[in-house]
């Protein structure tokens, strides 16, 4: 197969397109790579023919294709030679019979020690290099080859797509075959959410409405304009980009809600159970005590009476106790006449240290306990009986004030509400 040389090709305004280098560069790489393939470093001419082959259209490219079957072939590469020679063959605008006689006889040669393979992708038109990794020169899938009976490897690539290497055991000579290689589409959506609450707060996007807060969508990957707000009123604004497998989490100012309790309309009630948060959501956070909190007053109250009853009774055993030990009762019926008797004062004695020691503080406790709990029950029952009457607006509860007296202790309670 003869070399042509496509200068006039390369300089006609025809036959540039879109090249990142000027004419008067390819047709010097050309020259060079003709001069290389006429000195015999053919794998130099290939280089220079391969590197420009995609930079040029037309007659232009057909032609370097016919330059790089020679040149494989003086390399022995046979399926790349029959590659670029059937190229040229079905590109030309000219019948060329010795070149077919050319590739009629090569297919002969391959038949004899190859295996020829037509090879598809999913999706068309996705970039092909032989071998495990992306290197070497690329093809465009379908494309037919020629392999020797092995283990082959092709690599796929398209954009949009998840790379991927295929391998085929080539086992037959001569024999036509197809090969499949589908590639996985990578994700193309990803997810908007926009926090909120509140009423008739929309969400806009590209100037759509799309729905309220708090709002939720899978989108495709791209740019968005995102608007929030109420109708009639300045929205919020912002331009999104939404990539794929990821979400987009906003949250405007105006789409938060501005009371810690009720609907969400309107500006917030300030109180001392209100917190406000400084942060982009304005989320308020009201601490007012649960409903539950009158049931839990009004056990514990129930819950320190029976306590107080239990201690009472325990100061009551023990109190019969002493008196069945010291039989006080006897005390007042000795004879005045009888003058003084030790035995009884020491009786008496030990009774009332005994009783000052183990009763009298059952007791005090006991009647702390019934204080105590009493009040607790009725501010419990009182309590509840208010919230499930009216809407408090400021702070209520029950409050707790320890009460200190000479002789006596205590605790002062309190609802305010």
């Amino acid at each position: 197969l003869a070399v042509t040389i496509v200068i006039a090709a390369l300089l006609s305004s025809t036959g540039i397109a879109q090249e990142k280098r000027s004419a008067e560069e390819l047709a010097r790489l050309e020259e060079e790579a003709w001069k290389a393939a006429g000195a015999g470093e053919y794998q130099k001419a290939i280089d220079v023919w391969e590197d420009i082959l995609q930079e040029i259209t037309g007659e232009g490219r057909t032609a370097l294709h016919k330059n790089l079957a020679a040149a494989y072939g003086k390399l022995d590469d046979l399926p790349t030679s029959w590659y670029h020679l059937t190229s040229y063959l079905e590109k030309t605008s000219k019948e060329d019979a010795r070149a077919a006689r050319g590739l009629e006889k090569l297919e002969k040669k391959l038949m004899d020690t190859h295996r020829r393979v037509y090879i598809s992708c999913e999706p068309t038109g996705a970039t092909l290099h032989f071998g495990l990794e992306p290197s070497g020169t690329a093809y465009t899938c379908p494309i037919t080859w020629w392999f020797e009976p092995s283990k082959q490897f092709v690599h796929v690539e398209s954009k949009g797509f998840r790379a991927q290497s295929a391998h085929y055991h080539v086992r037959e000579r001569g024999e036509k075959g197809v090969w499949t290689v589908k590639l996985m589409e990578l994700p193309r959506s990803g997810y908007l959410v926009v926090k909120g609450q509140g009423k008739a707060i929309q969400v806009y996007l590209n100037g759509n409405l799309e729905g309220t807060v708090p709002f939720k969508r899978k989108l495709q990957t791209g740019s968005y304009e995102l608007m929030v707000g109420k109708p009639g009123e300045m929205p919020w604004k912002k331009t999104i980009t939404v990539k794929a497998n990821q979400t987009v989490v906003e949250a405007p100012p105006n789409a938060q809600q501005t009371v810690a309790s009720g609907d969400g309309e309107g500006p917030p009630a300030d109180g001392p159970n209100t917190v406000r948060a400084t942060g982009i959501t304005g989320t308020t956070v009201d601490d007012s005590p649960s409903n539950t909190a009158p049931f839990v007053l009004l056990a514990s109250g129930v819950g320190a009476v029976v306590v107080g009853a239990v201690v009472a009774g325990l100061g009551y055993t023990r109190e019969q106790e002493l008196f069945d030990k010291y039989e006080p009762e006897k005390w007042d019926f000795v004879s005045p006449r009888a003058g003084h008797n030790e035995s009884v004062g020491v009786a008496q004695s030990d009774y009332e240290s005994a009783y000052a020691d183990e009763v009298q503080p059952l007791k005090t406790m006991s009647y702390v306990l019934y204080g105590v709990g009493g009040a607790a029950a009725a501010a419990g029952a009182v309590w509840y009986v208010i919230n499930s009457t009216s809407t408090p607006e400021k702070s209520k509860g029950l409050k707790v004030l320890p009460l200190s007296e000479p002789g006596a202790i205590g605790a002062m309670l309190g609802l305010e509400f």
